[in-house]
C-alpha cells in the first residue's frame, strides 16, 4: 500500500531537476498513462502491478493530462504534467524523455480573462506575454 508523503506544485526548473535526479537514481520502472488509460483504470485492476499503478493513480487525483509514475528503490514519484501525455509507455528504468519533451516544447497559448463584464486577451509564449 502506498501513502502520499509529500505533494507539491513544481515550476519547470524544479520539475526538470527532479527528472534529472530520477535519471541518476536507481529507477526500476516507469509508467506513462494517458487520460484515456487513467479513465479505464477506474475499473478494478487484474494483477499486483496493475494494483500498484491503480492505487497511485487514485491517490494522485483527477488529471486532464495523464500521469507519469517513477518507481525507485525507496520512493515512488507521480507527476501530473501541465500538458497531455500523448501515448502510454512503460520502461524498466527512468524514462524521462517524454516528460522532458512535454516541458521543453515551445508553446503558443492564447488567454482570455473575463471579470465583471470586462475582458482582456493575451498571447503567451515561453518567455512570457508577447501580445495583448
Amino acid at each position: 500500500m502506498y501513502e502520499i508523503a509529500e505533494r507539491f506544485t513544481a515550476r519547470k526548473p524544479r520539475l526538470l531537476g527532479l527528472l534529472t535526479e530520477l535519471e541518476a537514481s536507481v529507477c526500476h520502472r516507469t509508467v506513462y498513462l494517458t487520460v484515456e488509460t487513467l479513465g479505464a483504470m477506474r475499473q478494478a485492476p487484474h494483477s499486483r502491478d496493475e494494483f500498484s499503478v491503480h492505487e497511485i493513480s487514485r491517490q494522485s487525483g483527477d488529471s486532464d493530462t495523464g500521469l507519469a509514475i517513477f518507481f525507485t528503490e525507496n520512493r515512488v514519484v507521480a507527476v501530473i504534467p501541465p500538458f497531455p501525455i500523448p501515448v502510454d509507455l512503460t520502461g524498466d528504468r527512468a524514462v524521462t524523455g517524454p516528460l522532458v519533451d512535454i516541458l521543453e516544447r515551445d508553446r503558443l497559448i492564447a488567454v482570455v480573462l473575463l471579470r465583471l463584464g470586462r475582458y482582456a486577451v493575451g498571447v503567451l509564449r515561453e518567455a512570457g506575454l508577447i501580445a495583448s
